[in-house]
């Protein structure tokens, strides 16, 4: 079966020891059962170094160190099982981090997600329109409305406030009363790893929509960034639709992550008098660190945004 993928896909390259937010520390690292095997039979010195430092609790694990590192994660941030059995032995959600895959009748599809910076500096810095190349028997009821979706994004003639408005006229004759400072209390009791997330949403506590035109005039030249989250969100949460419902449900949640990150930008830049592509990035990331790896707090979302359907 054949894999879809948008142009940046093949560009991504773990970018190792120069990463910031290394994804061998914070996160419980599962270990397949082809690679557990490999793990137990390997031999010498590192063999038993792998079996002490695995967890068989549960599904089998890595069990994490000091500061919740990787027990083979080194001082140079580095990891000694590539160094000493190499990339074909590491276990596959080391391989396929941070790549996902959504699964058709007729295809599949792969992105980049962007909880990691090098992902989401390929993602959103992109300048070229999002695009995939579906042959017609890969048409279907989804896919369909997903391109009217990108095209809507992607029409330049209106702002990016706008262009969310008409996705959403896909589903609903008027839109629904989408208001963010509704939701930050749902935000708020979700479950959370990083304390600058925490800053984050403290800071929207004072957000005021009706304001926000000096950070609208001031992001005109690079709402590009914002048509390129709202098309990776489209991407990778509208294609789990199965019924009309799901897709309304989808683009609604869209919005609503656009409006988060957007108020994010906001208070950074009213604190600060500017805000950079790199603050950007890093309110992006954190947003799916903390929002979409975690399919409890999704699915509370979800289940808000259904009351405005």
């Amino acid at each position: 079966m054949k894999t879809i993928f948008p142009d940046y896909f093949e560009n991504f390259k773990c970018i190792a020891e120069k990463c910031r937010h290394n994804c061998c520390i914070g996160w419980e690292i599962d270990i397949d059962p082809q690679t557990l095997a490999c793990y137990q039979s390997a031999e010498g010195e590192f063999g038993k170094r792998l079996r002490k430092n695995i967890s068989l609790e549960g599904t089998p694990h890595f069990i994490l160190g000091e500061n919740e590192r990787c027990p083979f994660l080194n001082k140079k941030n580095l990891c000694d099982i590539f160094i000493n059995l190499g990339e074909s032995k590491l276990c596959s959600i080391c391989t396929e981090h941070p790549r996902f895959y959504n699964t058709f009748d007729t295809h599949n599809e792969a992105g980049l997600g962007l909880c990691c910076e090098e992902a989401a500096r390929l993602i959103i810095t992109d300048k070229t329109p999002f695009k995939l190349n579906l042959t017609e028997e890969m048409q279907n009821e989804v896919t369909i409305l997903r391109e009217k979706i990108f095209q809507i994004l992607q029409d330049y003639s209106k702002d990016i406030y706008k262009r969310t408005e008409n996705m959403l006229s896909l589903f609903f004759k008027e839109s629904p009363q989408l208001s963010l400072k509704a939701f930050l209390p749902v935000f708020e009791k979700l479950e959370r790893l990083d304390e600058d997330w925490s800053t984050l949403l403290s800071s929207l506590n004072d957000f005021d929509e009706e304001k926000c035109e000096p950070f609208r005039s001031f992001m005109k030249e690079r709402e590009s960034e914002y048509e390129q989250f709202l098309c990776y969100l489209i991407y990778r949460h509208f294609s789990k639709s199965a019924t009309s419902f799901e897709m309304a449900l989808y683009s609604l949640f869209a919005v609503l992550c656009f409006k988060l990150v957007f108020a994010m930008g906001e208070r950074l830049f009213s604190q600060n008098g500017n805000f950079t592509t790199e603050n950007q990035l890093e309110i992006m990331r954190l947003f799916s660190s903390e929002i979409e790896y975690s399919d409890e707090n999704i699915d509370i979302i979800l289940d808000e945004l259904e009351a405005l359907i």
